[in-house]
């Protein structure tokens, strides 16, 4: 290992045994610089209080911030309306759960300061919840980029978020990438790469178009979000080349722009762009209009100075935000990491881009062990207690005068975590995984590299993480991939590696972190050595193929705890999903943590990692929180105060009525209409992408999909912002259950015991969960329904979702669903239908959906009965082997329908476990039948085993399993294909 002490004016490179001489001259220089290290303060984000109200099923649950200036027993009162919910000042959590509501109305939080409450906040964002209802979620619509020039078909990829219009609230930016997006290491064109903006509620702010000349792909882009200049609002920073639009719409042209080509093409034959202007490119953030654009540093030069010859290396590109000087944030973008490493910082000053320095391996100080160290991403966190920021670029840490601090030399890796690991440590800790032969991880001290601990392991280690994980376990735990144990701070093994080696959350609301794979959130219990699935979304979809990751995950409204965002299944909405498990921890938001806050910026840089904040976090921490040493940025809506608005709403030709929810029947007509005491403007966001720029919108021949959340925005003659939400029900002509009351509903008990355990509303259905004895004969539900006028047509699907359990399996022979109606079985009009499924088509120990099809027209004088069957070997006599039914509300109308229960498009998961041995579930999702082949590759890619060949199944989400007994450990890769899709993930197993 070698340490550079250049800013000391000593040599150039200094030994191991001599980096004390350079501790004793920065414990000689601390008083020096004492005063003026307190003095910094980072500047950050004017945030609002970030008030959301969630759904639950016995009314709403609160959550908000506390900001980062404020005091750590700052008290707060909670306002239905004009009615205060609480008591006495709430000083504990930031959270109230209101389970006195009748109706709905809006939200608000005060402060409350020296006993004196301060000014409302904004109306509190409307959370729908999912179906455990320890969740809730936001739907931002998207407006999905047509297909491309070369054939490419676009989805939401990496997000950031910052406040772009300085209004105290986030919005969000979506890199849309095209489905013909390259790996560095793969040639062939690609379309376009867009940058888009959107609030909260689903404004479209400005699209940034790339251009030709910027190749789609996970190491090209790395765009980065943040207030550069200190005018209170974010820009977007990244690089760009000619043929690059601005948001809008017109061609970049500051600086070296000014005399390029934008009809060119320097796109070679291979799809590798090698030649042509590079630029950086500066980007407003009310407009996305063009601010200033720079040469790119350092340029590309020879292609083969940076590993190889043909274009894969040289276009190795990552970036982050770092506070270099300990109060302003300053651009980091760099190039390469597995040969030469570059690192540039930039600051915007006075409308230009500022060029600082550049890290450079290729300088004369630096060796050998400064090549080659780089990782698929980077992180950023003061490891010096300079209180300025370093880059961690994988094995080398830069300093913040651009020099490089210290390098193990141990070489690249795949992961990368920087934070505060141990409670006893006075400096933070780095933890990766390596690609060389040894070793597999490391864990070293920040400030000069020391090893804490290192654990060797030939091949790629390709996953690592460092989290804290139980409160058992004090302090952080350390796994990763290819049979490598989970370790402490000390390198002692603890316990086994747990489920997921990916993103690591906070979600619960204990201190220790969950892990976040894919779409699902599970808990790990080290003395189990098992996980507890806390959250699964059906309707988003992870992003990056295997690596499964978020489309973003940041702390962006309500307490401290993190929130996902997910794409959906038709990639033209944004899913934000938020905890509604309540917490006892106060917290004061991460966004207000610098460490954390820029860690939200380079989140999309390469292979995404999930953020830490720059202290420690743990069960065993220390309480109160310390104050983050920062200061507030001012803008000219500071002093602004939001403006009250009033809720107003008639149903047809009625009276206007002061509340803001309302039930209407299929076919009826709603009209909101918010007022507020000051004159501005009003925006409308709403389901299926509803808008409208008017004060008061009239809904006419209200349909089901009009259900939903109505949010108007209102912006004040000085620029700030308030919300109001209003909720309408759709009373339509559908079957469904909810809060243990059935409409319609009876549970037919003649012979067995069957009871309902439980009822939830799921993600846009209902569905109950029922508890059913083994032999009982059948689980059905007897349905006369009042609201349903005009019938259910023939040809609409009934799902029953189910969980058959494996020790079940030679008991069936098959499981049918049915209907019928008529007021008995010996009736004239009496009508039996059945679908049936075969034992050997099934999935056991997994949630499965069965689906059939109506074969009769029924209406509000028939009887409706729907239920399943299980029937034993050689008997047709019925008998349940099943624990849990699920009977699911479909939502039929006079016309066909669409099963909110399917997904959207055939979609392959992630196995769970994994890790695992000796078995593993595969999950997959079907919007119709499929005929399917599931097979299980080597890292060769040389096929191993057949687990499903030519096999149809049903609609809905099924899982199969993998035997891994009698296969060695290590990367294996499972590959799903129909006759019109391929979908091919990684597994790994550890034996």
């Amino acid at each position: 290992m070698t340490i550079l002490c250049n800013r000391f004016n000593l040599s150039s490179i200094i030994s191991v045994s001599q980096r004390f001489v350079c501790a004793g001259l920065l414990f000689c220089l601390f008083f020096t610089f004492s005063s003026s290290i307190q003095a910094q303060q980072k500047k950050v984000e004017n945030l609002k209080r970030g008030l959301i109200a969630a759904e639950k099923d016995d009314g709403y649950y609160l959550s908000w911030r506390l900001l980062g200036n404020e005091s750590y027993d700052t008290g707060f009162n909670i306002y239905r309306g004009t009615q205060k919910l609480n008591a006495e000042p709430i000083t504990g959590a930031t959270q109230y759960e209101d389970s006195t509501v009748d109706t709905f109305e809006n939200y608000t939080v005060r402060a409350v300061i020296n006993g004196e409450e301060q000014s409302a906040s904004e109306n509190a964002h409307v959370l729908t919840s999912t179906q455990d209802h320890e969740a809730a979620f936001l739907e931002i619509p998207l407006n999905k980029p047509n297909r491309g020039e070369h054939g490419g078909t676009y989805s939401p990829n990496d997000l950031s978020a910052g406040d772009l219009t300085g209004n105290g609230e986030y919005e969000i930016i979506v890199k849309w990438d095209p489905s013909n997006s390259k790996d560095n290491s793969q040639s062939g064109t690609t379309d376009n790469v867009y940058l888009d903006a959107y609030t909260l509620e689903g404004k479209m702010l400005w699209r940034i178009d790339l251009g030709p000349n910027i190749r789609a792909g996970a190491h090209y882009t790395q765009f980065m979000v943040y207030d550069f200049n200190g005018n209170g609002k974010a820009e977007l920073m990244v690089k760009t080349a000619p043929g690059t639009r601005d948001g809008t719409g017109n061609f970049i042209s500051s600086g070296p722009a000014a005399d390029a080509d934008h009809d060119a093409i320097y796109r070679n034959s291979s799809g590798y762009i090698l030649d042509g202007p590079e630029y950086l490119s500066v980007f407003e953030g009310p407009t996305g209009a063009e601010i200033d654009t720079d040469d790119y540093i350092p340029a590309r030069g020879n292609v083969s100075d940076w590993g190889d010859s043909y274009g894969n290396r040289v276009d190795r590109f990552l970036a982050g935000v770092a506070y270099l000087d300990g109060e302003n944030p300053s651009a980091i973008f760099a190039r390469g990491y597995y040969s030469r490493m570059t690192v540039a910082s930039w600051d915007l000053e006075n409308g230009d881009l500022v060029h600082r320095w550049l890290f450079d391996t290729d300088d004369a100080e630096y060796g050998n062990e400064w090549t080659s160290q780089g990782n698929h991403q980077l992180s950023i966190i003061d490891v010096d207690n300079d209180n300025k920021q370093e880059v961690v670029y994988g094995s080398v840490v830069i300093d913040d005068d651009g020099l490089g601090l210290h390098t193990t030399g141990l070489g690249h890796g795949d992961a990368l975590h920087a934070t505060f690991m141990d409670k006893d440590a006075t400096v933070p800790y780095i933890f990766m995984p390596h690609e060389e032969d040894v070793p597999g991880v490391s864990l070293r001290k920040g400030d000069d590299g020391t090893m804490v601990f290192r654990k060797d392991k030939s091949g790629d280690v390709g996953r690592g993480v460092a989290a804290h994980l139980d409160v058992d376990y004090p302090g952080f735990q350390f796994w990763a991939s290819s049979d490598l144990g989970l370790y402490n701070t000390t390198g002692d093994r603890v316990g086994s590696v747990p489920n997921s080696i990916n993103h690591v959350i906070w979600w619960d609301g204990e201190l220790s972190r969950e892990l976040l794979d894919g779409t699902s959130i599970t808990k790990w219990n080290i003395n189990g050595g098992r996980a507890e699935q806390l959250f699964r979304s059906l309707q988003g979809l992870s992003i990056n193929s295997t690596k499964s990751n978020p489309n973003l995950q940041a702390d962006l409204f309500g307490d401290w705890r993190e929130e996902v965002l997910l794409r959906s299944g038709s990639n033209n909405k944004i899913l934000v999903f938020s905890s509604t498990i309540p917490t006892t921890h106060r917290l004061y938001t991460f966004m207000h943590d610098p460490t954390y806050r820029v860690a939200i910026a380079w989140q999309n840089s390469g292979y995404n990692q999930p953020p830490h904040p720059g202290y420690y976090v743990a069960g065993d921490m220390d309480f109160p929180v310390q104050k983050p040493n920062i200061t507030i940025i001012e803008n000219e809506f500071s002093a602004c105060a939001p403006s009250s608005l009033q809720s107003g709403l008639s149903v047809g030709d009625g009276d206007f009525q002061q509340v803001a929810k309302a039930a209407i029947e299929e076919g009826g007509q709603v009209t909101l209409s918010p007022s507020a005491e000051e004159t501005g403007s009003w925006v409308w966001r709403g389901p299926g992408n509803f808008s409208s720029t008017e004060k008061e919108v009239t809904l006419e021949n209200i349909t089901p999909d009009m259900s939903g959340i109505y949010t108007v925005t209102f912006e004040n003659s000085c620029g700030t912002t308030n919300r109001l939400s209003f909720v309408v029900d759709v009373l339509q002509n559908s079957w469904g259950f909810e809060d243990g009351t059935f409409q319609g509903w009876t549970i037919n008990e003649d012979h067995g015991s069957v009871s309902l355990a439980k009822s939830t509303k799921y993600e846009g259905f209902y569905s109950a969960e029922l508890t059913g004895s083994y032999g009982s004969d059948s689980v059905s539900l007897d349905f006369m329904d009042p609201l349903n006028k005009s019938g259910i047509k023939n040809g609409n699907w009934i799902n029953f979702k189910v969980f058959i359990p494996e020790d079940k399996r030679s008991s069936i022979s098959e499981v049918a669903i049915y209907h019928r109606h008529g007021n008995n079985w010996e009736s004239e009009d009496h009508v039996w239908a059945e679908t049936t499924f075969s034992i050997d088509e099934l999935e056991t120990n997994t949630w499965i959906t069965l689906s059939g099809q109506l074969s009769q027209e029924f209406n509000s004088e028939n009887l409706l009965v729907m239920g399943i069957l299980v029937r034993q070997p050689e008997s047709t006599y019925p008998k349940i082997f099943i624990d849990n039914i699920h009977f699911t509300d479909l939502r039929p109308t006079s016309n066909e329908i669409q099963d909110l229960n399917l997904p959207h498009q055939i979609s392959l998961g992630q196995n769970f476990p994994n890790p695992f041995n000796p078995t593993t579930q595969i999950p997959f999702h079907l919007p119709k039948s499929e005929t399917i082949t599931i097979a299980v590759y080597n890292s060769m890619g040389q096929k191993v085993q057949d687990i499903v060949s030519n096999k149809t199944f049903p609609p809905g989400s099924h899982a199969v399993s993998f035997n891994g007994e009698g296969f060695s450990s290590g990367i294996y890769f499972y590959r799903l294909t129909t006759e019109s899709f391929v979908e091919t993930k990684k597994l790994n197993l550890i034996k």
